[in-house]
């Protein structure tokens, strides 16, 4: 089994939060099954663990996001069910991380048989819940939740109306002058959020 850590737990749903831009560190600690093997005797975890794109790689471990806001689920992947996420996009990475001396370079700690990595934001703009599930072995852990806050003082400035100057405004016509938006925060402009708009007669 797997045991993912790094949030609220079992029974919490996205009570963990982290700032805009921000990372969430997560740790996986795989469990033997004392029905086979002495349970604990880490060495039975093979030493060659990675995180992978792959969901075929051998010793990989793989994630998908099982939740996000919903303008972001085609960038996420979300919209195409793959059976394994990418390890970085223009809005995020996951990478491993040396939380310990005994830690490899793959995030992989043998003395205590976890894995530990990193989960980052690129983007200040991207916020909302997430939802993310490990699998390996035949096994996946629960999902890991965790929410993103809003960058403080969020708002948008219109700098261009959407309108129409040579199509007719009729159903199904596109504007052909988009609007412009500025996106604004406490701490400067905002990179990274997608905006919906609705028509109001």
């Amino acid at each position: 089994d797997m045991e993912v850590t790094g949030d609220g737990g079992d029974g919490s749903l996205y009570d963990t939060e982290i700032e805009a831009g921000g990372f969430i560190d997560i740790d996986l600690r795989m469990v033997l099954d004392s029905a086979f093997v002495n349970a604990s005797d880490l060495s039975h975890i093979p030493q060659c663990l990675y995180l992978a794109q792959d969901f075929y790689a051998p010793c990989g471990l793989t994630y998908v996001f099982r939740n996000a806001p919903f303008t972001y689920h085609q960038i996420l992947g979300l919209t195409d069910d793959p059976l394994a996420a990418g390890l970085g996009s223009d809005f995020h990475t996951i990478f491993p991380v040396q939380k310990t001396a005994s830690t490899n370079a793959q995030g992989f700690d043998p003395t205590t048989g976890t894995m530990h990595f990193r989960f980052q934001f690129l983007k200040s703009g991207i916020y909302g819940n997430f939802g993310l599930q490990f699998s390996g072995f035949g096994v996946k852990t629960r999902i890991f939740t965790f929410r993103v806050k809003p960058p403080p003082g969020l708002r948008l400035e219109v700098i261009q109306d959407p309108g129409y100057t040579i199509t007719r405004a009729m159903t199904g016509n596109l504007f052909d002058v988009q609007p412009k938006l500025r996106v604004l925060s406490d701490s400067g402009p905002v990179n990274g959020l997608i905006v919906t708009y609705e028509v109001v007669p």
